[in-house]
């Protein structure tokens, strides 16, 4: 490990008990002996151990004591990565990078962020500092600090020639902030801000994990969030890029499952387990590693200071015509699922749902896909053929019709005499799926019980097409892989609306009357049981 890493060179050191503690704390700095080629481990062991630092890397070098020239190169490398003085030899700033995720923060950074307004003279002073690129703050949490964005702050910045990376933070201090709903969230919050400030396609917006997140809290609750930011970006009509913000680990692993472009990394706190043991990410845009402050009088700024890679240059302008721009989000709903998906007024074409979710109705269980299209209804896609379909305008009649059989053949609940009391029940849970345009169902060959709940299927395919808004449609497919209609907890209206659009393609198509009866009965037991007609 990293600590025990730092314990061996301070035992090469000869540093005290007392004093060893596997921190890279001043003792063990001063004591760093600069290598370089042709120099070689004899008494001590200070060559092994640079080599071993590499290694910790992700470099691939010999672990044999010598500082031969194809080390020395690999340096080269790891110097040129970190944005550090390129000599191929092991000074304190190399040994530093490799040690501790600050490195040596006395550095100069050309890159930093901070919490505060740039000013006309603050701006100078970071730019007579060698700062180039600033980070600021899309918004505000609410009840804390002003730090956002200010207004014509971003001309004070651009006038002085600086650059600007926008960061994206409400709170995101512990895991149970992170999640796919919070993602989508502060997608459409970030977006809206971004907008109204102006920033251009491909400006990259760094989401902030601002806390030492343990490897099954990136797995379980970061990736979801990050994944979701990346899926709702997408769908909101600008091409704004996903960056993160936060330890190495978090970094790596967010990168690595393609959410993130850029990594923004945390690396002031050393202690993080995120950044002990990991290197640097491939795609590091900043660094940060100290907080300082500069200039004086108005001009006095205090900043996170930050190593810049040049992977992100940050915006050099921002687009007036777009300020102010507020524009329409929307999420789709589903009787089916609870899902998770967002269109804006500027999508286009067809937009497939981010991922297939899971269909838990009780004991009624699937999978559940969608897409939503846009302008022509034609353009989404079906598995099932054309021969299994049914048009949304026969909905009415085909209802009223197997309604009226219930009612002839005693199916509808004990109590309702007239087919109209059914209807208004039908049509309440039909409202939550409206204005369906075409079904679509696979082959019915049930086996039949003469006891509820009447027929018995292992397997559904159902695909449904409505209308959500004006040139909006929504299309989804429900694939249930385990159907069981008489189980106490199933609910009932999701129940109903299953039931009632097999009804009206078994009406449609001519399924033999058993099954229509079967099917019958069933809908009745589930109409009394909605109306408080039946104890369960």
């Amino acid at each position: 490990t990293q600590e025990a890493l730092i314990y061996a060179i301070q035992y090469e050191e000869g540093l005290s008990d007392s004093i060893a503690n596997g921190h890279f704390g001043p003792s063990t700095q001063s004591l760093l002996p600069t290598l370089q080629v042709g120099d070689a481990d004899g008494t001590d062991n200070f060559v092994r151990l640079f080599q071993a630092a590499m290694r910790f890397n992700g470099y691939d070098v010999s672990f044999d004591g010598q500082f031969d020239a194809n080390l020395s190169s690999k340096v080269k490398d790891f110097q040129s990565f970190t944005k550090l003085t390129v000599n191929g030899q092991a000074d304190f700033q190399t040994w530093a990078s490799l040690l501790v995720s600050t490195g040596d923060p006395s550095r100069d950074g050309s890159a930093c962020d901070c919490i505060t307004e740039i000013t006309p003279a603050r701006a100078e002073t970071l730019r007579q500092h060698g700062y180039e690129t600033v980070g600021r703050y899309l918004t505000n949490v609410p009840g804390g600090l002003n730090k956002k964005i200010q207004p014509g702050e971003l001309e004070n910045i651009f006038n002085a020639g600086l650059t600007v990376y926008p960061i994206y933070q409400t709170v995101g201090r512990d895991a149970s902030y992170f999640n796919e709903e919070q993602g989508k969230e502060d997608a459409i919050s970030a977006f809206k801000a971004a907008q109204d400030y102006g920033f251009k396609d491909g400006t990259i917006i760094y989401f902030a994990v601002d806390f030492d997140a343990l490897g099954y809290q990136i797995s379980g609750n970061i990736i979801p969030y990050f994944r979701s930011i990346k899926q709702s970006l997408n769908v909101l009509g600008y091409d704004y890029k996903v960056g993160v913000y936060g330890a190495r680990n978090v970094c790596i692993q967010v990168s690595e499952a393609g959410h993130a472009v850029s990594s923004f990394v945390s690396g002031m706190s050393t202690g993080f387990s995120g950044n002990l043991g990991y290197p640097l990410p491939g795609n590091w845009a900043f660094n940060q590693i100290s907080t300082i402050t500069i200039g004086s009088g108005d001009g006095q700024i205090q900043i996170d200071n930050n190593i810049k890679s040049g992977r992100d240059n940050g915006a050099s302008s921002v687009s007036s015509e777009v300020s102010n721009n507020d524009p329409s989000v929307h999420s789709v709903s589903s009787p089916f699922a609870e899902i998770q998906e967002i269109y804006s007024s500027e999508s286009v074409d067809t937009i497939s749902y981010s991922k297939a979710y899971d269909i838990k109705l009780g004991r009624i269980e699937g999978e559940l896909t969608g897409q939503i299209i846009f302008g022509d209804a034609s353009k989404g896609n079906w598995d099932l053929g054309v021969d299994k379909a049914i048009n949304g305008d026969v909905m009415d009649g085909i209802i009223n019709q197997f309604l009226n059989k219930m009612l002839e053949d005693g199916y509808l609940p004990s109590g309702v005499n007239e087919v109209t009391e059914a209807r208004a029940e039908v049509d309440r849970i039909m409202d939550k799926i409206p204005n369906i345009s075409e079904i679509r169902v696979d082959q019915l060959n049930p086996k039949l019980s003469s006891e509820s709940p009447f027929f018995i299927m292992e397997y559904l395919v159902i695909e449904i097409m409505r209308k959500s808004a004006p040139s909006v449609y929504v299309k989804e497919k429900l694939a249930l892989t385990d159907v069981d209609w008489d189980e106490d907890k199933l609910q009932k209206e999701a129940q109903i609306i299953i039931l009632i659009l097999i009804l009206a393609y078994a009406t449609s198509f001519a399924v033999s009357a058993a099954v229509i009866a079967a099917l019958g009965k069933r809908l009745g037991q589930a109409l009394a049981r909605s109306m408080g007609m039946l104890s369960k």
